[in-house]
């Protein structure tokens, strides 16, 4: 057993831990637009169509609504029209913030697991 194959253990173990607790979990009971531009925080868009849109806020300049993300680095408007709304869901903070941790250590966990056990079965070349 190389230590090339433990190294690359560690590492999937770790970027899927880490793919995992990027993900955000957003409340189920929508919101109404207007709403969600008084809490001001990240919300999904599903628009009825079906397509999904992430967006870190949404705002209303001039009866307009427009829907504010970022995109490489840029911050963009996205116009929305409200006809074109399924609903719209606010992120749950809190549980995206366990769901992170418990993703991390359990990814990080299995990875100590796996690596401890191919280190006592292995013999480096001996």
């Amino acid at each position: 057993m190389s230590f090339f194959i433990l190294y690359k253990t560690l590492l999937g173990s770790l970027l899927s831990a880490f793919i995992l607790g990027s993900c955000s979990i957003y409340k189920t009971e929508p919101i109404s637009i207007d709403n969600a531009i008084s809490i001001g925080t990240t919300v999904k868009v599903i628009k009825i169509d079906n397509q999904k849109i992430k967006l870190q806020r949404i705002e209303k300049s001039d009866s307009i609504y427009y829907g504010i993300k970022k995109s490489k680095g840029q911050i963009i408007k996205v116009p929305l029209e409200p006809n074109q709304i399924k609903s719209i869901h606010e992120i749950d903070k809190t549980s995206s913030a366990i769901s992170t941790v418990l993703s991390i250590t359990g990814g990080t966990s299995f990875a100590t697991l796996i690596i401890t056990t191919l280190i006592s079965n292995a013999s480096f070349g001996n």
